[in-house]
């Protein structure tokens, strides 16, 4: 039905249920998407429909490729941070037993290597940082866009009922979770749809 909507070409996607009691259902890759006992069993048919719709958006635009690149990138400079960190440690121990006149060019060398990845950690943890906000800003990005991608096919008002079923969990979160939460406050994403809704159609009535 959904390739049908909207003119797209077919893909193969396989449909796991993991045994939760949560509402939720995720993309995962780019041909799989999981939901979760406690959607699949106690929301209509229209509620999983918007929501799988939601996901399919997720695929078609292969939200998951670009997060994976990002998260990669991320990896790597995780990965540099804490070369460094144990190649720091190493020189400073190196340092300390190389303190006489006669091992003088290996203290100096050693010196010299502390300070350059020093100020290299630096860097890294400030390239990290800006990766973790790209990731966040893309993420949510692509939550807006696959929300109008289940709108577009006609489920914009479940999937508004199923937000407003799950909003109070944005409640729950600590200032920390929200700060690095993957996805808009689902407040917004309701409005999101709302403006949508209103645009496509000139007014908006639950």
């Amino acid at each position: 039905m959904i390739v049908e909507k909207k003119g797209l070409p077919e893909i193969n996607v396989k449909l796991r249920i993991v045994d939760k009691s949560e509402l939720n259902m995720y993309a995962l890759s780019r041909r799989t998407i999981v939901i979760t006992r406690g959607l699949y069993e106690n929301q209509s048919d229209a509620i999983i429909e918007s929501v799988t719709g939601h996901e399919f958006g997720h695929l078609y635009n292969e939200d998951a490729i670009q997060c994976l690149i990002i998260h990669s990138l991320s990896f790597v400079l995780i990965l540099s941070f804490s070369l460094s960190t144990i190649t720091i440690f190493i020189l400073n121990l190196i340092r300390r037993w190389t303190c006489n006149i006669l091992l003088y060019p290996v203290f100096f060398i050693t010196s010299i290597g502390v300070r350059f990845i020093g100020a290299s950690l630096t860097m890294l943890v400030f390239y990290a940082s800006i990766m973790n906000i790209i990731l966040r800003f893309m993420n949510r990005k692509h939550e807006y866009r696959a929300d109008i991608f289940s709108a577009e096919l006609g489920f914009g008002k479940p999937l508004m009922s199923y937000f407003n079923t799950i909003k109070n969990s944005d409640l729950d979160k600590n200032i920390f979770s929200r700060l690095f939460n993957t996805h808009p406050k689902t407040i917004l994403r309701i409005g999101n749809i709302e403006r949508y809704l209103i645009k496509k159609t000139g007014t908006y009535k639950i």
